[in-house]
């Protein structure tokens, strides 16, 4: 079946969203001109009607030729309260609430994120592609956030800040479903108090389509603190409709985790290799007290190290 120019754009941009590369890069991979692909992108009128139809008709046989395989899942994740809580954030995401997710080191919290980012993709075409993950980094300014936000629910090409928020805006009106974005590692955007701004009018001026997560370490619990003359009133009335606080795998979902991965084992062993798992979480509870939890990493690192010295022993 033949595809519309409009439903060629948006396979173009929809593939762009899950390879990340640049239109000079197709350009060079389709025999095309670097400015005749970025145009056709953009939507921009470009040479005659005859023209346009059949660059799209060249890019269309391309992609079909050529089509994205779907994320892979990161590997098994093992559901635990920690998980749960955090999906059950991204429901209410969902449904529009703001969250925060704060997770220690080993609490799965990336893991899960890749693993759900992998579920929207295989999700029903209505509501496929719901979920966007971008990962923050050092220095982060408004046109880098936007444009990974732009790529991950496959916008229109655009350069500027001004027109990557309509390329937003736009993809966004188009949808049957509201989008969940995750700025994962949230706490390396505290210095960059412009880009957190931008992200929350772009957030507000989409009208429930569109709803935020910030996700990370402690330091995430301190990111709307006011500072440099402002206040952050505007996200914390916003981010603080839902706020998770998880950890890792509890003492019994660590043991059973262990007994999955290596089988019947005495209790001692299962004892060892949970106890050199535990971490401590760099906050206190509410009431102050220190609070242990079980480090993924480093519990499948104890298992690995039990594997090895189990085949030494044989």
């Amino acid at each position: 079946m033949l595809l519309t120019r409009e439903e060629v754009r948006t396979e173009l941009r929809s593939h762009r969203s899950k390879t990340g590369w640049d239109y000079v890069e197709y350009a060079e991979r389709m025999d095309l001109g670097h400015s005749t692909v970025k145009q056709f992108a953009s939507g921009q009128r470009f040479g005659t009607a005859l023209e346009t139809g059949k660059t799209a008709q060249d890019i269309g046989a391309w992609l079909a030729a050529n089509p994205v395989p779907l994320p892979e899942f990161p590997g098994r994740i093992y559901e635990t309260a920690g998980t749960r809580a955090m999906r059950g954030v991204i429901a209410d995401a969902r449904e529009g609430a703001w969250g925060t997710i704060y997770a220690p080191y080993g609490a799965q919290k990336t893991f899960l994120f890749e693993t759900v980012f992998a579920e929207s993709a295989r999700a029903a075409d209505g509501e496929k592609n719901w979920f966007a993950l971008v990962e923050a980094v050092e220095r982060m300014t408004p046109r880098y956030l936007l444009a990974e936000i732009a790529r991950a629910i496959a916008a229109p090409y655009a350069l500027s800040t001004k027109a990557l928020r309509e390329a937003i805006f736009y993809t966004l009106r188009r949808r049957t479903s509201p989008v969940v974005v995750v700025i994962d590692e949230a706490q390396l955007l505290y210095p960059e108090i412009d880009t957190l701004e931008s992200l929350r009018r772009l957030a507000d001026l989409a009208r429930g389509r569109m709803a935020v997560i910030v996700a990370g370490n402690e330091a995430t619990l301190k990111l709307f603190e006011s500072r440099r003359r402002n206040n952050f009133g505007q996200w914390r009335s916003r981010i603080e409709q839902r706020r998770e606080r998880v950890y890792g795998p509890s003492k019994a979902e660590a043991r059973t985790i262990a007994r999955h991965e290596l089988g019947a084992l005495p209790d001692a062993a299962l004892d060892f290799i949970v106890d050199k798992s535990l971490d401590k979480d760099p906050l206190p509870d509410d009431k102050g007290r220190e609070v242990a939890y079980v480090n993924l990493r480093r519990l499948f690192n104890a298992m690995r190290d039990y594997r090895r010295r189990a085949r030494k022993a044989n």
